[in-house]
C-alpha cells in the first residue's frame, strides 16, 4: 500500500512545486508541491501542506543550494517560506514540475 500522507511531527524537505496561473487574480500560485522524507516521495497538494501543518504537527522545510534552510509558514491560505536573506531557500527558487507522477518507485 502506497503512503498518503507523512507520519505524523515529521520535518519534510520541499524539492520542487508546481505553480498554477489565476486568470482571475493574475497571478502565479504553488498548487502542489515534491516532498522527501528519509527516502520516501510524497506529491502535496497545497492545502494538504497547510492541514499537515495545522493538524499533524509536521514542519516543511526548503534547502538552497547556498548551504541554508528555510522553514514553510502559512500565511492566509498560501504557504511560503520565512523570510531571510538568501533567495535560494524560497519556495519559488525550487524546480518546477507540469504534471504529478505517482510511481511505486517513489515510495519504496
Amino acid at each position: 500500500m502506497l503512503p498518503v500522507n507523512p507520519p505524523k511531527n515529521a520535518s519534510l524537505n520541499i524539492v520542487a512545486v508546481r505553480k498554477i496561473y489565476s486568470k482571475s487574480l493574475l497571478i502565479h500560485y504553488i498548487d502542489k508541491v515534491k516532498v522527501e522524507d528519509a527516502g520516501r516521495t510524497y506529491w502535496l497538494a497545497r492545502g494538504e501542506v497547510i492541514d499537515l501543518i495545522l493538524f499533524n504537527n509536521n514542519r516543511f522545510f526548503v534547502n538552497g543550494d547556498d548551504g541554508t534552510r528555510s522553514e514553510v509558514m502559512i500565511e492566509r491560505h498560501y504557504i511560503r517560506t520565512r523570510p531571510d536573506w538568501s533567495k535560494r531557500d524560497n519556495l519559488l527558487s525550487l524546480p518546477s514540475f507540469k504534471k504529478q507522477y505517482r510511481f511505486k518507485k517513489d515510495y519504496e
